[in-house]
């Protein structure tokens, strides 16, 4: 299957306007759901950029829907990334790297979407933004992934519809929120008493005992 590497990377660089390169081996698991296993892959950044790979990982896997490709539809019922090293930066202007100069007019379908030991890395120089997140491990399926890790909640949602394109140069939209986590009550162990609820403190205005009465004369 490595005969076919040379014409894949033209087809995505032509596709993307990056340079687009498979540095080891393609293998396909022939079937009605073929499964498609790239290793060592990276995709160029936009020109000038200090760093000049956008995306690198150790191995892509993609399992492709066969009957409804032939049809047109592009639906991806499965796709796996091993040590993804992301690169989203903006520029001086303000231009995001994920904005390509040769956006694709089709719309994908991914119905499970799984990360192994992946890097996002996002850099904003004009509001002093260099951020750097490690994920051992996420799981989405539809459109949306969480990830939680140190009290706090990471999720990454995605949009790749026809108005979205139109209104952000045809490139799929990607949403990021990073959200702290409500504190949660340490619950008793096994066989011990829950702990009593605390008694409201006392009131400083609240009168003491009555003086007692005077002496008779």
């Amino acid at each position: 299957w490595n005969l076919f590497k040379e014409m894949i990377e033209r087809r995505v660089s032509s596709a993307t306007g990056r340079e687009f390169h498979i540095d080891g081996d393609l293998h396909v698991a022939v079937s009605m759901h073929p499964l498609i296993t790239a290793n060592g892959l990276r995709l160029g950044n936009v020109p000038g950029a200090k760093d000049p790979t956008m995306l690198a990982m150790q191995q892509l896997q993609v399992r492709i829907e066969l009957w409804p490709w032939l049809k047109g539809q592009r639906i991806l019922s499965e796709m796996h990334l091993v040590k993804p090293v992301l690169l989203l930066e903006k520029d001086p202007n303000g231009i995001g790297n994920w904005v390509f100069n040769k956006p694709s007019s089709s719309s994908w379908t991914i119905r499970q979407f799984t990360i192994d030991q992946g890097t996002v890395i996002y850099r904003e120089p004009s509001a002093r933004t260099d951020l750097t997140i490690e994920v051992r491990g996420a799981t989405a399926s539809g459109r949306a992934a969480a990830y939680e890790r140190d009290g706090a909640t990471a999720v990454l949602s995605w949009s790749d519809s026809a108005a979205d394109r139109a209104q952000h140069a045809r490139a799929p939209i990607i949403r990021a929120c990073i959200r702290k986590n409500p504190p949660t009550e340490r619950q008793p162990a096994r066989g011990q008493a829950p702990p009593a609820p605390a008694r409201p403190p006392a009131s400083r205005d609240r009168a003491g005992p009555p003086p007692p009465p005077p002496p008779r004369a």
